[in-house]
């Protein structure tokens, strides 16, 4: 059997959005703190300072000059002291140098999952990253987190024999249906007992029929029935 497993879909999509969401805000704040907050700190000192400088005719020379600057006529909405304005354009920066490189890790991710993957044939397991493990080579499955998280570790020799190497498994990052395919055919290889007794557990559980399925199956069987019958 030829099985594949590659970058899953939604996990792909989930580092897409994170990378892009990162990355659009980090250029938001940059925005923010080199041009907005900036303009904002000038506007709002200048009328700070026409205010103090006319307290009874400010309010009919603050158009001209806004005009002047080009700048709104409209009157600042929170005026704001000049440490203020600082600190707001200081926190932008700050969430620039946070998000800007959260976004670049989401997408250096996306990128190195996009190239990872984990192939079976009937000759055993290659792998992205070099790795060959024929059957034979096979030595262990660390499944402790496969019930839980949906990861595990195949754990082979490689072509030397001395040295001892993994493949991970991971049902998350890779397609479910694809990865489970390669951890069954790797557990019947090393325990096939543990193997044997799952897929009995999962033939039992297909085969199993509820009281509700039995009463929607006795119901649809009477409707037949029902049908089926000739009219008086």
């Amino acid at each position: 059997m030829n099985v594949k497993a590659t970058i899953a879909t939604g996990y792909r999509l989930r580092l897409v959005l994170m990378s892009l969401l990162m990355l659009g805000f980090g250029v938001y704040c940059v925005y923010d703190g080199h041009i907005a907050y900036p303009q904002t700190k000038e506007i709002g000192l200048a009328y700070q300072e026409l205010k103090e400088a006319n307290p009874n005719t400010f309010p009919e020379l603050w158009p001209a000059l806004a005009k002047e600057n080009g700048w709104s006529t409209k009157v600042p909405k929170k005026i704001k002291t000049e440490a203020e304005y600082d600190s707001d354009i200081k926190t932008q920066w700050i969430m620039a140098a946070i998000t800007g490189p959260l976004g670049l890790w989401f997408g250096f991710k996306l990128l190195r999952e996009n190239f990872r993957w984990v192939a079976m044939d009937d000759k055993g397991l290659t792998a992205s990253g070099g790795h060959e493990a024929p059957w034979d080579s096979i030595t262990g499955l660390q499944r402790e987190r496969w019930k839980t998280k949906g990861i595990a570790h195949v754990v082979y020799r490689d072509a030397s024999g001395s040295k001892e190497r993994k493949i991970l498994l991971d049902d998350f990052k890779s397609d479910r249906e694809a990865t489970a395919k390669i951890y069954d055919a790797v557990l019947k290889q090393v325990d096939p007992e543990e193997a044997a007794a799952n897929a009995a557990k999962d033939a039992a559980e297909a085969a199993r029929i509820t009281p509700l399925d039995a009463a929607v199956a006795d119901a649809d069987a009477q409707d037949d029935a029902d049908g089926a019958a000739p009219s008086a």
